[in-house]
């Protein structure tokens, strides 16, 4: 009897956010998570320094087009997490209804294994801290661009023609 072998394919985004999880590091738990679970690793899309406010990425649109694709390689899609797929939840659930469409298994890293209806209430939460974080953390951005403003100081982009920026200690 010869087993099939079980494909995977990763998908690796990091934001602009310093603090943010590297492709790297992502890649390297993946490349974990797939060994463990019997899985081969035959695809990856990454956007790296890439918002996930909105699907306009070239890595998560290569791995949409190819889930699409009557000659996909692969069965399943692994992520490290439900904010790494997206930060809004509509392209969050689009993208899973897609998957789950086509029989392609969606497997993120950092959520334990549970059953059918525990998994959706806890994606569901975690998709809405997610789009949560990033609201907050845009209205802080551009909280801190009008405080700067207020004091004289730029909001950030470049000098205008005939400036020039210069560091003040």
């Amino acid at each position: 009897m010869t087993l099939a072998v079980r494909r995977a394919a990763l998908y690796l985004r990091s934001s602009k956010d310093r603090s943010d999880v590297s492709i790297d590091a992502q890649r390297r738990a993946l490349h974990a998570t797939a060994s463990a679970r019997g899985l081969v690793v035959v695809a990856e899309f990454a956007d790296a320094v890439e918002s996930g406010k909105d699907e306009d990425r070239p890595g998560f649109q290569h791995m949409l087009h190819e889930l699409r694709s009557a000659a996909r390689a692969w069965s399943t899609v692994l992520v490290l997490d439900t904010s790494r797929i997206a930060r809004r939840r509509m392209i969050s659930l689009m993208f899973e209804s897609d998957c789950s469409k086509r029989g392609v298994a969606l497997v993120y890293n950092n959520l334990p294994d549970h059953d059918p209806a525990t998994d959706m209430v806890l994606r569901s939460v975690l998709q809405a801290f997610d789009e949560y974080h990033s609201l907050v953390s845009r209205a802080k951005g551009l909280a801190g661009m009008a405080e700067n403003v207020r004091q004289g100081w730029r909001a950030g982009g470049r000098a205008p023609r005939g400036y020039r920026l210069e560091q003040v200690a």
